[in-house]
């Protein structure tokens, strides 16, 4: 899980690991471009299992964004 990420490098892990990224649109810390058009094309063409979620605001973490990223890692409650 990577919430408004930066950067990353993407290690061969052998098998398809799922890789959960949120970033607000309006970030002014990092902007969403960092994650939406450089990071996750790279961790997609890695082979990675991406989730991708843009929300409105900025350099935070909303409950809902949080609750799907839980959903992802230990499945639905």
């Amino acid at each position: 899980m990577a919430f408004s990420p930066g950067m990353g490098v993407p290690g061969d892990t052998g098998q398809s690991t799922r890789v959960f990224i949120s970033h607000g649109e309006a970030d002014c810390t990092l902007p969403i471009g960092l994650a939406r058009d450089t990071l996750a094309p790279v961790l997609k063409g890695a082979g990675f299992d991406l989730t991708f979620v843009a929300f409105q605001g900025g350099h935070e973490l909303p409950d809902d964004v949080l609750a799907k990223a839980l959903d992802l890692w230990l499945g639905p409650g």
